[in-house]
């Protein structure tokens, strides 16, 4: 229950592993009581028979151990009793991880330790009911204090230490977080004013320091407390915990695990101690040594020994494929915009700037652009940025990392295999993407970058990924060399811990930069609720060179380390221009909030630091700076603005230029400017491009429509910052150019050219119908207006956003508007020429076009579209026949699109169309065999109409000779039977006489003489019905070969019989599945009652059950007219009907049982049908006259005709399996006779 619990809402706690074990224990302990205190005395620990974990039972007997184990249980669930009754869950949940993180493992098996800091949290939260506002917590410390006015650090360590040891979830400025010594710190400064906080927690320090003989004893320092002989009232404990809080209170964060550390009293009994490890000795060393005006340590080397931090550091390799981008740190550098990408919301970041040519290759082909598939569906790509160029590394093949800057600083980002879509680029080398080299306006050069990157094995797609792997691992292992690849992939950051950050190359400068990409991270994700306080973004070294250090964590030892190097290093300097001087800016990151806010009182000062940023274009340096001034910046801010106004404002043009208009920075400068009405040229003229480009901070938008006076864009302008917002999708500024650009409908044109869907949806819904009917009427570029220009690109969502909301007026208006073709340099302006859309999308094969430009449309409409003549070309004098474009094109659905609307009578006029000068397309089609294409073109044509066109349409070259075929005719001598089936499909008997009379055949059997079955189906569907005459013309006209089978079909329907009738007609029913013959076969007691279907060759299993489904259906009729025939039966066929009876009797009740005098009629004795229904019954004879009641007639066969037990054997059938017993429809099945 509870360790369930943990793994469900807690599974990425760092405590998680111990919590879930100990609670797992908990419940064992519960459910298994009696077992384990049966245990005691026979062993000293009892273990988790699957965790492992073990529990203290080292008792005389089990009074000792029960009272504790039951009581650690019991609070245990109290604890959690209490927990989960807390009503606002964002509490609950830092409640419980507070209680998690006091859980501690205990080697010794005892669970009171395992659990005795969580319960004393516990009871901490209990004594307060649960609520640590921080301002109340600060009044009863403050009741306390000896001093009223001002506490001391002492005073402080001593009241805080539980609490913030504890992780205590406080109130504090409206939110609830876990309390800590960094937070109490900045609110007794704020409370108290003590500025110099600081500086007097670092001198007491200094003074606990002189308390304690240190001790080395190899890597662990031992600090001693020895106990004076005047020590009556047992201080020095006292002391020693007191300078072991303060130690935790200042290393605490570098080092998580001196929460474990306790005073203990040493065996002599002379002294009290605890040690630290040689790190955290060191540690609180350099701590101490710092000094007001000199807060750095006055070393030449490290403190820490680094060699030993990395050999005891956690080495996690990566289990399979992982995907890795570095993120440039010159000017460059888009490391934000990148995060921004990764999470949500997935903001679309400008990658490649420019348009997309209209052709692209990726490792599958090249295509027209508008018509490449989506690889994902939108519900895919959710959570994932658009694609971007990444590297590929395997577990068993480490590829190099990209270095945009020849020296110092290389740090990035990895992603596991499942956070990652795979684009159909993946290049086994450096390909160069940025410049898109893949698209071109020529098809040909497109295929060419296909063939060249896919010959040479560079080029793969995402099918292609094993291929892709396999390449790389073959130049990077077998020879050796590290080569990059580049894959184009989306990526997905998560917040599970499987997104890493990396440094590339084992540097100050490096290490600094990753720990500052880390940074960015969390605080995107706690600025989004994607994370809590407590998350940490793991960093790794990723050098492929350096397998020691490859994957191993960047601790917090070691970044303690670097930050104490990078310190050394800025307070060595002289000048700190040198650090840029020498490309190591990320040192600049671990400058204090004092020293930061300094450097910037000096913008005004030429060569000052930030004015060397500014000048080296290093913006994104100084956002950093900016963003280490915490939560008080705009309030420090505010102060320096006003002395140094216009260095500021230079630097919120630079911050323009270097397309940092989304950072909230840029935003308070610019409202500054708006203030003091300082706005730059710069701002006027490249503001608004900068922020279609890049995006822009919340509320710039607002900002921007206050200070449009200002803003000098021409209309040029303002269509280029929406091309810029177009391809970008920034749609907010693209709403706000649109409301401020007076060309509106020219933009429409502009934005379908360009394939922009988002922005063309964005400025239709500010149109009315009329405005967006005019736009599409009378605007028009190279010819065509925005509807046909959408038409002729084959985008059909663009085309529907263009027509939605139109009135079908409107829609027909549009669809009937033709291209202005330019001929020998002029526009045609001829009504009659240029092709409309509509012709446009049939030329084009493209149904679901037709379907959105015709919707709604009448019968009349359609057909005054369909009809009137058109040319596509002016330039080539061939009229355009919907239609018969449509129907060349084979697009059924583009056929049913447009003869949807039409009546029988129009879809015939479509028809007559079908007529080529020598061969007629609709012949074509049906000696193609497309069935589904004639039965589109004839649905909707009545039956008497159908009939009448397939009887005077005849085949083109029908005048040249003596032939005359018709559609029928041509599918007989083709021998299509599905064609002549839905050919004649509706037509009545005469109709079908008159269509084989109106044509002839040419030779119907040349070719197929041995299809005879084909044939015989054929003769059987067009026999059917006629008359005798027609039946013997038919028989004349279409040259029979003589054959069994043909012959006994002639027979079937001339009403006589041949010598090989039976079988024949046998086959051809089964063959064909023809119900109607194997009924007739029935009738005549031919084979198909005696057939045993399962033991026939060659008949597959579906035709088997058709086959026994018609007996089953059929049998009972059958057998009951055989009986009520005059004629004798045989031998074999009373034997079946005796074989029957319980058959025939249900048939007998069904339709006579009421019937008195067909009852008494059938069973005379003498007859037939009494020795069948009395067989094998000792009665000789039985009468009833025609005046019995049906009732006692029932009554008396009821009574007489039951079966004898073994009839079957009497008649001498033999029962098998599958024809002898019940069908599916529960009707007994028959024997072979």
């Amino acid at each position: 229950m509870y360790s369930e619990f943990i793994k469900a809402h807690f599974a990425n706690h760092p405590n998680a592993d111990t919590a879930i074990r100990v609670a797992e224990l908990i419940e064992h302990i519960e459910h298994n009581i009696d077992a384990i205190l049966a245990q005691v005395g026979k062993q000293k620990l009892y273990r988790h028979p699957r965790n492992r974990l073990a529990v203290h039972l080292d008792a005389s007997d089990e009074a000792g151990i029960e009272p504790q184990l039951k009581g650690v249980v019991a609070q245990f669930k109290q604890c959690f009793e209490d927990f989960w009754a807390i009503e606002d869950e964002q509490r609950r949940k830092l409640v419980i991880n507070c209680f998690l993180s006091n859980i501690i493992d205990s080697p010794v098996g005892c669970m009171e330790v395992r659990l005795m800091k969580a319960f004393e949290f516990y009871a901490l939260y209990k004594s307060k009911n649960g609520d640590f506002n921080l301002n109340d917590l600060m009044l009863s410390f403050a009741q306390g204090l000896a001093n009223k006015a001002e506490p001391t650090i002492a005073e402080l360590i001593a009241f805080f230490t539980s609490f913030v040891e504890f992780k205590i979830p406080v109130i504090y400025q409206g939110k609830t977080e876990p309390l800590t010594w960094l937070m109490l710190q900045d609110y007794i400064k704020a409370i108290y004013e003590i500025d110099d906080i600081k500086e007097q927690w670092i001198a007491y320090g200094r003074e606990l320091r002189d308390t304690a003989k240190v001790i080395k004893n190899g890597r662990w320092y031992s600090y001693k407390f020895f106990i004076p002989a005047d020590d009556e009232q047992n201080l020095t404990p006292t002391k020693a915990q007191e300078y072991l809080n303060y130690i935790k209170s200042v290393l605490s964060d570098f080092y998580p695990e001196l929460s474990k550390a306790n005073v203990k009293r040493d065996q002599d009994g002379k002294s009290y101690s605890f040690v630290l490890t040689k790190e955290q000795h060191q540690g609180l060393g350099a701590y101490l040594s710092q000094q007001k005006q000199r807060p750095v340590i006055d070393r030449q080397r490290p403190v820490i020994d680094r060699k030993t931090i990395r050999e005891y550091s956690d080495r996690q390799l990566p289990k399979d494929d992982f995907f890795f981008k570095s993120l440039r740190a010159d000017e460059l550098n888009f490391s934000r915009r990148f995060i921004r990408g990764i999470f949500s919301p997935n903001e679309h970041a400008v990658l490649r700037p420019g348009k997309k040519a209209r052709y692209t290759a990726d490792g599958r082909g090249a295509f027209e652009r508008n018509e490449k598939k989506p690889q994902y569906t939108p519900e895919q790509k959710q959570g994932f940025s658009q694609i971007q160029s990444t590297s590929l590394g395997m577990p068993d093949c480490f590829t190099p990392v990209f270095g945009f800057t020849k020296v110092r600083e290389i740090a990035g980002v990895i992603f596991t295999r499942e956070n990652v879509l795979l684009s159909n680029r993946l290049y086994s080398k450096d390909a160069g993407t940025v410049k898109r080299p893949y698209d071109s306006n020529c098809l040909g050069n497109a295929w060419e970058y296909y063939a060249r990157f896919t010959n040479d094995k560079i080029l793969f797609s995402a099918e292609q990924y094993e291929a892709f792997k396999a390449e790389i691992r073959r130049v990077t292992l077998r020879k050796k060399v590290l080569r990059y690849n580049e894959a184009m992939v989306r990526l997905r950051g998560t917040t599970d811990g499987s997104l890493r950050v990396f440094i590339g190359k084992d540097s100050l400068a490096s290490r600094l930069l990753a720990k500052e990409y880390a940074r960015q991270i969390k605080s995107y994700l706690l600025d989004n609720k994607l994370c809590s306080e407590s998350h940490e973004v793991p960093i790794v070294y990723y050098i492929p060179t350096n397998f020691r250090l490859n994957f191993k964590s960047y601790t917090h030892e070691e970044q303690a380390l670097d930050v104490v190097e990078a310190r050394n290093r800025l307070h060595n300097c002289k000048n700190k221009n040198d650090i840029i001087k020498t490309n190591e800016t990320p040192i600049l990151f671990e400058m204090t909030e004092e020293e930061i806010l300094a450097e910037f009182k000096k913008i005004n000062i030429a060569r000052s630091l930030v004015q060397s940023l500014i000048n080296n274009k290093q913006m994104h340096v100084i956002l950093t700076l900016i963003e280490k001034l915490g939560k008080h910046a705009q309030q420090q801010l505010d102060s320096i603005f006003p002395q140094n106004s216009r260095e500021f404002l230079r630097l919120l043009d630079k911050l323009i230029i270097g397309n940092y208009t989304k950072h909230w920075f840029t935003y308070y400068l610019l409202n500054k400017a708006v203030e003091q009405k300082a706005l730059s040229n710069l701002v006027k003229n490249q503001l608004i491009i900068k922020c279609a480009q890049y995006g822009c901070h919340h509320g710039m938008v607002a900002l921007l429509d206050i200070i449009k006076p200002s803003l000098t864009l021409e209309d040029k302008e303002y269509e280029c910052a929406l091309e810029f917002a177009k391809h970008y999708r920034n749609n907010e500024i693209a709403d706000f150019l649109i409301k401020n650009k007076r060309a509106l409908k020219q933009v429409i044109i502009d934005v379908v050219v360009d394939s922009d869907i988002d922005a063309l949806r964005s400025i239709v819904d500010k149109l009315s119908s009329e405005e967006k009917y005019m736009a599409l009427m009378h605007q028009k570029k190279d010819g065509m207006s925005a509807l046909q220009h959408a038409v002729e690109s084959k985008n059909v969502e663009m085309v529907r956003i263009l027509l939605n909301g139109l009135s079908v007026e409107q829609r027909v208006e549009l669809s009937r508007d033709r291209y202005q073709q330019k001929f020998s340099n002029m526009f045609l302006d001829n009504s009659s020429l240029g092709r409309t859309a509509i012709a446009t999308a049939i030329q084009n094969n493209n149904h679901d076009i037709v379907v959105a430009l015709t919707e709604g449309f009448s019968a009349e409409q359609m057909k005054r579209e369909l009809n009137e003549p058109r040319h596509i070309d002016a330039n080539i004098n061939d009229k355009f026949i919907p239609i018969k474009t449509a129907v060349m094109s084979e697009n059924v659905e583009m056929v049913n699109a447009l003869m949807r609307p039409l009546t029988s009578s129009e879809r015939l006029v479509q028809l007559y169309k079908l007529r080529g000068q020598h061969s007629s397309s609709l012949f074509d089609v049906v000696k193609a065999g497309k069935v589904d294409m004639v039965r589109a073109l004839f649905d909707g044509v009545e039956a008497n109409d159908k009939a009448n066109f397939i009887k005077n349409f005849l085949r083109a070259d029908s005048q040249y000779t003596n032939s005359k075929i018709t559609l029928l005719h041509d599918a007989i001598q083709n021998q299509n039977i599905d064609m002549v089936e839905l050919l004649l499909e509706g037509v009545t008997v005469t109709d079908k006489g008159a269509i084989l009379a109106a044509g002839t055949f040419d030779n119907v059997c040349y070719g197929y003489k041995h299809d005879i079955n084909k044939l015989a189906k054929i003769i059987h569907l067009l026999a059917t019905g006629l008359t005798p005459a027609a039946l013997k013309a038919l028989k004349v006209s279409i040259k029979c070969p003589s054959d069994h089978l043909l012959d006994s079909l002639w027979a079937y329907h001339e009403g006589r019989h041949t010598t090989t009738y039976d079988k024949d007609l046998f086959d051809f029913a089964v063959t064909h599945k023809d119900e109607a013959i194997a009924i007739h076969i029935m009738e005549n007691m031919g084979p198909w009652l005696t057939q045993d279907f399962m033991l026939t060759q060659g008949l597959s299993k579906d035709t088997i059950n058709w086959a026994l489904q018609i007996r089953a259906t059929h049998v009972r009729e059958t057998l009951l007219g055989m009986l009520f025939r005059d004629e004798k039966l045989t031998p074999k066929q009373l034997k079946l009907c005796i074989h029957a009876k319980s058959l025939i009797m249900n048939e007998l009740e069904d339709k006579y049982w009421d019937n008195s005098e067909t009852l008494a009629k059938a069973l005379q004795p003498g007859t037939q049908f009494h020795e069948v229904i009395f067989a094998q019954r000792d009665i000789l004879s039985l009468f009833f006259t025609e005046t019995s009641s049906s009732q006692a007639i029932r009554g008396r066969i009821a009574e007489l005709s039951k079966p004898s037990m073994d009839i079957s054997r009497d008649c001498g059938f033999e029962a098998r399996d599958g024809n002898y017993g019940v069908a599916t429809n529960g009707l007994p099945l028959i024997a072979g006779c």
